[in-house]
């Protein structure tokens, strides 16, 4: 029985000695596991807030469209009331004065509300696009500090 042991002696050395090399190797197996884990998390992230990004530029074009749309029918109505209210009354457009000023304040009003909504997508979109780039930043940032959790993490096990 002595002569088994010895001769398995050495054989339970080197397994005592490898055991710390597989502990630090399924570490650093775990460690990539879970970047690879976080790297898609984060790219499946950026794509949906792209998608969405995109979706709501389009939404947002739309609809600019069928409020231009709209618009125009009720500047078109609104003159048509007004110049019909003179009308009755006996003046002109044509006339110059105040009808045309009236006329042309309906126009100019309505010119601004165009730009006033302008103003307000183009903000929306620097804000989607403000958002993305906090994402990409964001997730940067979960990059690297888990590299660093990682690096410690397997120095650790190697001391």
């Amino acid at each position: 029985m002595g002569g088994f042991t010895s001769a398995i002696a050495p054989f339970v050395s080197i397994g005592k000695s490898i055991s710390p090399v597989v502990s630090i190797a399924g570490q650093a197996a775990r460690y990539v596991q879970a970047k690879n884990n976080l790297s898609e998390r984060n790219a499946l992230e950026e794509r949906q807030l792209a998608d969405t990004k995109a979706l709501s530029a389009e939404n947002r074009a739309l609809k600019f469209t069928q409020d231009e749309r709209t618009r125009v029918k009720n500047l078109n109505n609104a003159l048509a009331r007004q110049q019909a209210k003179y009308a009755s009354q006996g003046l002109s457009a044509n006339d110059g004065g105040t009808v045309r000023v009236v006329l042309n304040s309906i126009i100019d009003d309505s010119e601004f509300m165009v730009e006033d909504r302008t103003k307000t997508d183009t903000l929306k979109q620097k804000a989607d696009e403000l958002a993305l780039t906090q994402l990409r930043n964001r997730n940067l940032l979960e990059q690297a500090s888990g590299a660093r959790k990682g690096n410690l993490s397997l120095l650790t096990g190697i001391l």
